[in-house]
């Protein structure tokens, strides 16, 4: 599992898929997207962010406070 770096940031799908248009399938881009993709197939609710020039896909987590 990856831990998110403190200074990670929520991207939006429509950001992350016009970023993957652009540069290709092979793009990280477009890998994070699959990504989110294959989670999704299994059930979990995904985010997408952004670190460190890193993309990253987590679960999303509702936090009470």
């Amino acid at each position: 599992m990856t831990t998110l770096p403190p200074n990670a940031v929520e991207i939006s799908r429509d950001t992350l898929e016009a970023t993957a248009r652009i540069l290709g399938p092979e793009s990280a881009a477009a890998q994070t997207l699959a990504e989110g993709a294959r989670r999704e197939s299994a059930g979990e609710i995904v985010v997408f962010f952004q670190a460190d020039n890193r993309l990253f896909v987590g679960p999303r987590i509702n936090v009470r406070a």
